[in-house]
């Protein structure tokens, strides 16, 4: 990153990616079934997360992408795994009553392959 990005005058910086669970439903334009939102301040990453549940409770939460709230690690992929572990468990316990929770169980379970090793490619 050739200069630091700046937070807006709340400390909510504007993610550089953001990974995201579209929901399944056709037409629909409101918030996604999961998201987690990444940007690399440099020194290291900062990552929020962002769930909304359409069943039961229609339990949901999402976090600012802030120093603020603390959520650091050194690497993308080490920001993608601490976001994943807090996901998983607001939402692992739900996952036997919830459609929507199942969903997002899988999904992370696809964005860091557990043997990454076994999808590089050969180099030649």
């Amino acid at each position: 990153m050739s200069a630091r990005a700046l937070p807006n005058e709340n400390g909510v910086y504007d993610p550089q990616e953001c990974l995201t669970l579209h929901r399944d439903a056709k037409g629909w334009c409101g918030l996604p079934t999961a998201e987690i939102k990444l940007i690399d301040l440099g020194d290291y990453w900062l990552w929020a997360t962002g769930f909304q549940m359409m069943q039961g409770d229609c339990c949901g939460s999402a976090s600012p992408l802030s120093d603020m709230h603390g959520r650091r690690a050194p690497t993308r992929d080490a920001a993608i795994d601490a976001a994943g572990e807090y996901l998983r468990g607001r939402i692992e316990t739900r996952a036997n009553e919830s459609i929507d929770a199942r969903r997002i169980v899988a999904w992370l379970d696809s964005l860091r392959p557990a043997q990454p090793d076994l999808f590089a490619r050969a180099e030649a």
